[in-house]
C-alpha cells in the first residue's frame, strides 16, 4: 500500500530529512532568547539578536511548520499522536513562535496572534488526521480523508473542543478578542455540520458529532459568557 508510506509526495527518507532541519533553529532561537547569556560587551546587542535573529529564526520555523503538516509519521514505528518527535517538535515550535511574540512589542502582535492562532488550528487538525491515518488505515491524503465521515465528525468535536477551551479561557483572561476567536472557530463548525456532514446523512458519525457539538454550545452558553465590553481595551493590549 504506497499510499501508507508516501503522503503528498513525501518519501519515508525525506520525511526523517525535514524532521530534522527544524532542530538546529529551534535550539538557536531558544539560547537566543536566554537574556542571562547576554553578558559584557554583546548585552547592548541583546535586543538585535532577540529581535532579528530570533524573528528570522522564527520565520524558518513557520515554514518548515506549514512543510511539516505533510508529513504522515509512517517513518516513525510507533505513531503515539502527541508524544512523538514529529508533533513534539511542531508543538515547540509553535511555543518558540508564540513565547517570542510575547516579549516583543511590536505595533502588528495581534495580527502576529492571529495568524499563529490559524496555524495552532492547523496543527490540532494535522495530529488528528495522523492519528485517524494510523488507527483507522485512511490514507493521509487530502481526498480521502475528506471523504470519511469518521474523520469530518471527529474533525467538528475536536473544533468544538478548542473553541469551548478557548472561551472558558478567555473568561479568566476578561479577553473578548480571544471569546470571539472561539465564536467563530464553533461557528465554522457548525457550517461544517450542514455543509459536509449533512451530505452523508443516516450515519451513526453524523448523529454523535451533532449532539456533541449541541452540548458544547449549551455549556458555552451557561460557562462562558461574553466577557464585559470593559476589557475589550485591556485585553488587545495583551
Amino acid at each position: 500500500m504506497e499510499s501508507q508510506h508516501i503522503a503528498f509526495g513525501y518519501s519515508s527518507d525525506m520525511d526523517w530529512v525535514l524532521l530534522s532541519t527544524a532542530i538546529a533553529p529551534l535550539l538557536l532561537s531558544s539560547i537566543l532568547m536566554i537574556s542571562k547569556l547576554y553578558r559584557g560587551q554583546i548585552e547592548s546587542y541583546r535586543d538585535t539578536y532577540q529581535r532579528v535573529g530570533v524573528g528570522g529564526l522564527i520565520a524558518i520555523l513557520t515554514v518548515w511548520e506549514l512543510l511539516s503538516f505533510c508529513l504522515s509519521g509512517d517513518m516513525l514505528s510507533l505513531y503515539i499522536p502527541i508524544l512523538n518527535p514529529l508533533d513534539l517538535l511542531e508543538i515547540a515550535s509553535l511555543t518558540m513562535a508564540l513565547y517570542w511574540i510575547s516579549t516583543q512589542k511590536f505595533s502588528l502582535n495581534r495580527y502576529l496572534y492571529v495568524v499563529f492562532a490559524f496555524v495552532g488550528t492547523a496543527l490540532i487538525s494535522v495530529i488528528f488526521a495522523r492519528a485517524v491515518h494510523h488507527y483507522m488505515g485512511i490514507a493521509y491524503d487530502f481526498k480521502p480523508l475528506w471523504s470519511s465521515i469518521f474523520f469530518q465528525a471527529g474533525l467538528s468535536i475536536v473544533w468544538s473542543l478548542l473553541a469551548i477551551s478557548l472561551m472558558l479561557y478567555s473568561q479568566k483572561r476578561a479577553s473578548r478578542p480571544m471569546w470571539i476567536g472561539g465564536f467563530i472557530l464553533f461557528m465554522l463548525v457548525v457550517a461544517k455540520l450542514f455543509l459536509v456532514e449533512l451530505s452523508s446523512s443516516g450515519t451513526v458519525e453524523r448523529i454523535v458529532s451533532f449532539m456533541a457539538v449541541g452540548s458544547l454550545l449549551l455549556l458555552i452558553g451557561y460557562f462562558a459568557p461574553l466577557p464585559p465590553a470593559k476589557s475589550l481595551s485591556t485585553a488587545s493590549q495583551e
